[in-house]
């Protein structure tokens, strides 16, 4: 995102509590039996993404209007 020149907004979820709860909340109105992720966490225009895999197809997709694919 950086490199793309898109904001962004960084919530620290590991030494801020509300934005811990705040995460989770998101998290389990998505999966509500989600017990662990894999950080980043990253929310776009209401969609979530909480695992590598998905992230890495997550952020294709979000970049492709940017990159000209």
């Amino acid at each position: 995102m950086l490199n793309n020149d898109i904001g962004f907004k960084l919530l620290d979820t590991t030494s801020d509590e509300k934005n811990q709860i705040l995460m989770w909340d998101l998290l389990r109105l998505e999966k509500p039996e989600l017990k662990n992720v894999t950080m980043p966490v990253v929310l776009v225009n209401g969609q979530i993404s909480y695992d590598i895999e998905n992230l890495k197809r997550f952020s294709r997709d979000f970049l492709k209007p940017f990159s000209g694919i």
